[in-house]
């Protein structure tokens, strides 16, 4: 932070958990500077009444960019992972002119992403700032004259939505994985006496180790699969290569490890 531009009076003691939580949480899923920029701001302005004064917009940014920088920083992967996402829908609806992106998850679930622009219509209402709302009835209770119903064409043109292709297709293949994870932690789960809500899975007491297990398989059959090739070659993307993440290092320890799901 350069003094000279402007003054930075936060100190590292405010930044809290709570501060970055939703930025990095939402990293993965290619949230926006400005989604990201928000987050920051709400947390941010919960310590204007401690710190008895507004943040100012600057600190606000300054910190948002911070986060993106650190995280990038600690945790290269992840920004590997998305620019490589990126670059997949750059060729396949960039390149190729297709006007969609497809893929099939290791359980054999069939994904098609697609997205086109919305034609609306936009007009003039009495709603949102448009006139007083009394003035929308008249005193009997009947319309107002000159009211106008609002409307929404939500009819889909044939143009491609290239950046909503883009900021999709990381958060939606994730998802599709999780998705995979979960059907085959029941399928591997050993009883039926088993329920699950998001991400959590109940087990009857006796049967948690085993249903823990069921877990970690299908998390280790997952990260050892060749998803992201398949996902290249789903779309005929040539001249790309899956990134190497190191995954024979970091899966060595892998079936001892005792702070993986539990």
């Amino acid at each position: 932070v350069n003094p000279e531009n402007f003054t930075f009076n936060l100190s590292p003691e405010h930044l809290k958990r709570s501060v970055t939580k939703k930025p990095v949480m939402t990293d993965s899923y290619n949230a926006s500077w400005r989604s990201k920029n928000e987050y920051v701001s709400a947390e941010l302005m919960k310590l204007e009444k401690e710190l008895g004064r507004k943040v100012t917009l600057t600190e606000k940014a300054t910190i948002t960019s911070a986060i993106i920088a650190g995280q990038n920083q600690a945790f290269p992967i992840c920004k590997v992972i998305k620019d490589f996402m990126i670059e997949i829908v750059k060729d396949v609806i960039g390149i190729q002119g297709k006007n969609k992106i497809r893929w099939e998850t290791p359980c054999g679930s069939q994904i098609i992403q697609r997205y086109n622009q919305s034609k609306l219509e936009r007009i003039q209402t009495y709603a949102m700032g448009g006139a007083n709302h009394y003035t929308v009835t008249s005193p009997n209770g009947e319309a107002a004259e000159g009211a106008i119903q609002l409307t929404i064409n939500r009819e889909q043109e044939d143009t491609v939505a290239a950046g909503d292709h883009a900021l999709g297709l990381s958060p939606n293949y994730h998802h599709s994985l999780d998705a995979y994870i979960c059907q085959q932690a029941i399928l591997l789960a050993g009883t039926d006496n088993i329920a699950t809500c998001h991400d959590c899975f109940y087990y009857r007491p006796g049967e948690v180790v085993r249903g823990v297990k069921g877990v970690k398989d299908a998390f280790y059959k997952l990260v050892t699969s060749d998803v992201l090739q398949n996902l290249l070659e789903a779309n005929e993307v040539e001249n790309m290569y899956v990134p190497n993440f190191g995954t024979d290092e970091l899966l060595k320890d892998f079936d001892d490890a005792k702070y993986c799901f539990h």
